[in-house]
């Protein structure tokens, strides 16, 4: 059990080392899913999607502010973001932030590192990787169950 222990934290520290990227134009540290599985037991994880895609499918305990609506104009920047994360989350608080695939968590997580949030991580490849990886409890909503969606407008 206690090599099967150190072989785990092994391969984190190798993983870590591999993939905590920080992107020389953004500053944003980007996880792989194996890491920030490790990092969620003491971060809060903002799902950045929209309240569509968030109701498809997210982490149990997930926040949902949405970056972007998708509106007749086509998609638009949430303006009120920073100010909603700041409603639930202090800016000294650990945060994972994830979208479909990580684009827009990318530029959600570089607005909020201006707001001066410190300590922001971009999940790379969103959900897509976090389902990939498999080790994730992945809520689902009951046809008949309204998922609250924080800050929605």
């Amino acid at each position: 059990m206690k090599d099967r222990r150190n072989n785990y934290m092994a391969q984190l520290e190798n993983s870590m080392e591999e993939t905590l990227k920080i992107s020389s134009w953004s500053k944003t540290i980007t996880l792989d899913a194996f890491t920030a599985k490790y990092l969620l037991s003491g971060s809060s994880y903002i799902d950045v999607r929209t309240k569509e895609e968030f109701n498809n499918g997210h982490l149990e305990n997930a926040l949902n502010i949405p970056y972007m609506f998708y509106t007749k104009k086509g998609w638009v920047k949430n303006p009120k973001f920073v100010d909603k994360v700041l409603a639930v989350c202090g800016k000294e608080d650990r945060l994972i932030v994830g979208c479909q695939d990580g684009a827009r968590s990318e530029h959600a997580c570089n607005d909020l590192r201006d707001a001066e949030f410190r300590h922001v991580s971009n999940m790379g490849g969103g959900y897509s990787a976090l389902v990939a990886n498999g080790s994730y409890v992945i809520t689902k909503p009951e046809p008949t169950k309204d998922v609250l969606c924080y800050f929605y407008p």
